[in-house]
């Protein structure tokens, strides 16, 4: 009895020692694969309300030149408007997977105990003493341990001029929205206004102009022409529409396989052909007040919470998002995506970081292993045969123990869903959020103080709120954890806008000094 109450009292210690908070926790990292997007990966924001869409896309493309034209084709006649790299960084972090550390410690304690419970059952001679230990070890470890439980856990038209329907500019893009009967003509037309199109797409493009389809071409000019690989600005498409879909077509003509990534806010979950999804969340819009400066953390909402202005004016009146994933062949790649929006169903899996599988397999192991041996050692040993530390019975009983619990464990431990992708620490995430909130409410205080008279005088002031590490890794923009600096309402002021971690914005106006010498002048 000794023996085993010393063993006990050791595991008790032991598992006080494993205490570790949650108040931190790891979470996928979205945006450590989204910032090396390229062609063979495109990302896009589908938004239906049911008689509109709005479509954004962030793509990369590779080519010679240093001018090229970005058609979309489109069921109907769009209105072009910018978007931000915030907004996709934005939806990949609300969509990221949860990811839970081991929370196998408990499981782990509560299996030895049943272990030591059952072999000392089987070595005390006395079936009273048997059974007053067990009960004792059993109860005693459950109350102890039950505090944490509550934290774990065609035909083709005469030929046509092309019409040219709205021609704008859309951020940093000359745009123009085209229709015509002729693929030929449509493609002469785009050449000569300084459009560079590609060989090859001419069949492509007269199967959407059959179908009655516009297209939608932006004019691209890069300084590298030698460089591998050009990025586009985000673009994003307002157009009404039967259903939601996403043109992939004109993307096949001369590609390879291709990554996609759709995050589809609409009234109920997403599904489309070639995709899986990987989550479908509710999600609610963001109630704060306008001066509430209350920053949200990496930990995801549930309902998921849309803040990003970009995200707010497209779909915050949706209640629900979908991430749809594939690698689509080009064969795959011909036809469009029609996205179906069914009735909304929450689909939200959990991951484990790496390792935890093994942890848990050896808690639920020893929990079945020491079940077992409670089991066996009321109804196949007989005390009254024990004359040793070890009789036949028991050696047996303890074979079955160790069987049962290592065939379980092996396949809680291969049937444990594990993350591999980048990880974030939320600790990090909480530290970059409070340094950005310090900026917010002492810049202004500090740029009046230290006499800032421009952009530079203001960005200098930066290095006062943290170690230089952490500033230069605060990355500018407007996604997630992102900051900028932006024109005031006059010449005397810039504000200072950050976003916290789920991409909610935050600014403040910053005071610049105009120094007599500037007014002189």
């Amino acid at each position: 009895m000794q023996r085993w109450v010393i063993g006990f009292l050791a595991l008790f210690l032991a598992y006080q020692a494993m205490g570790d908070g949650k108040a931190f926790p790891m979470v996928a990292d979205p945006l450590a694969a989204a910032a090396s997007s390229t062609m063979p990966r495109q990302r896009a924001i589908i938004a239906w309300d049911g008689a509109e869409q709005r479509l954004a896309i962030d793509t990369a493309f590779t080519g010679d030149g240093t001018e090229f034209a970005w058609l979309v084709p489109l069921p109907s006649e769009p209105e072009i408007l910018p978007a931000t790299k915030g907004m996709f960084d934005t939806a990949a972090v609300l969509a990221a997977p949860r990811i839970e550390r081991s929370d196998s410690g408990g499981m782990i304690f509560v299996g030895a105990l049943l272990v030591i419970a059952a072999l000392g059952g089987m070595t005390l001679k006395s079936s009273v003493g048997r059974i007053a230990l067990m009960v004792v070890v059993v109860v005693f470890g459950f109350v102890l341990f039950l505090p944490a439980l509550g934290t774990a856990r065609g035909l083709a038209g005469t030929p046509m001029p092309v019409e040219v329907l709205s021609p704008g500019t859309a951020g940093v893009y000359d745009t123009v929205v085209l229709r015509a009967k002729d693929a030929d003509e449509l493609i002469e037309w785009l050449r000569s206004g300084g459009y560079g199109v590609p060989d090859g797409v001419e069949g492509v493009v007269q199967d959407y102009l059959d179908k009655g389809w516009v297209f939608a071409a932006a004019k691209l000019k890069v300084d590298d022409a030698a460089a591998t690989e050009h990025r586009a600005h985000p673009l994003q498409f307002r157009f009404p529409t039967d259903g939601p879909v996403y043109p992939m077509a004109l993307t096949a003509v001369g590609n390879e396989d291709i990554e996609l990534e759709l995050f589809v806010f609409a009234d109920g979950t997403a599904s489309g052909k070639g995709l899986r999804d990987t989550c479908s969340l509710a999600t609610k819009p963001d109630t704060r007040e306008p001066d509430d400066t209350d920053a949200r953390f990496m930990r995801r909402e549930r309902p998921v919470t849309i803040a990003h202005p970009g995200l707010v004016e497209i779909a915050d009146k949706l209640g629900g998002l979908t991430r749809l994933v594939g690698t689509l062949t080009p064969t795959q790649q011909r036809n469009d995506i029609e996205i179906e929006i069914t009735s909304f169903v929450e689909h939200d899996p959990g991951f484990y970081v790496p390792g935890a599988g093994i942890e848990r397999g050896i808690g639920v192991g020893l929990i079945v292993a020491g079940l077992l041996g409670l089991v066996l050692a009321m109804v196949a040993v007989d005390a009254r045969q024990v004359r040793e530390a070890l009789s036949k019975q028991q050696s047996r009983a303890i074979v079955i123990m160790g069987v049962a619990g290592l065939g379980v464990g092996a396949g809680v431990a291969l049937a444990t869903p594990v993350y591999h992708g980048e990880l974030a620490s939320g600790r990090s995430a909480y530290s970059a959020t409070q340094v950005l909130q310090a900026m917010g409410r002492s810049l202004p205080a500090e740029a009046e103080a230290h006499k800032a008279s421009s952009r530079d005088d203001v960005l200098a002031l930066l290095e006062m709120f943290g170690p230089e590490e952490t500033i230069e890794a605060l990355p500018e923009g407007d996604g997630p954890l992102h900051y900028r600096l932006e024109p005031g309402e006059t010449d005397a002021s810039l504000w200072f806008i950050w976003h916290d971690s789920i991409g909610g914005e935050h600014r403040s106006e910053i005071p610049l000094t105009i120094g007599s010498a500037d007014e002189s002048g």
